[in-house]
């Protein structure tokens, strides 16, 4: 449907709107051999850093228990299960979903989850 060069003025179009933005996301992962259940201890190691557009949703509106959408591009390194720290605020992602326009893949939609470290 698209020609090469479209795909990737359509591609460039949404990377310059997340980039807008002007928000950094520090990336975390789980390190290896660490616990899949209790308590989460810290062993998170830094994977990277990555721009991203994120949308705080308000306590009344929250469905699915997710505390804020955020988009990033699709060569990010973000996957579910990592956690985000923006702004003094850190994240679980709980799911990353393919988004395009008519075919062309644009960016990822994250549903993030906050963690309140008690």
């Amino acid at each position: 449907m698209w020609t090469s060069r479209e795909a990737d003025d359509i591609r460039q179009v949404f990377r310059a709107m997340i980039e807008a933005c002007d928000t950094r996301a520090r990336v975390l992962r789980r390190g290896e051999g660490e616990r899949l259940f209790g308590p989460d201890p810290d062993g998170w190691d830094e994977v990277g850093e990555e721009p991203i557009e994120i949308i705080r949703t308000p306590p009344i509106d929250v469905t699915n228990a997710i505390d804020a959408k955020a988009s990033t591009f699709p060569d990010s390194v973000i996957q579910a299960g990592d956690r985000l720290e923006v702004s003094g605020q850190t994240y679980r992602v709980q799911t990353r979903v393919e988004k395009d326009l008519f075919g062309v893949v644009t960016h990822w939609e994250l549903e993030l989850v906050e963690i309140i470290e008690t």
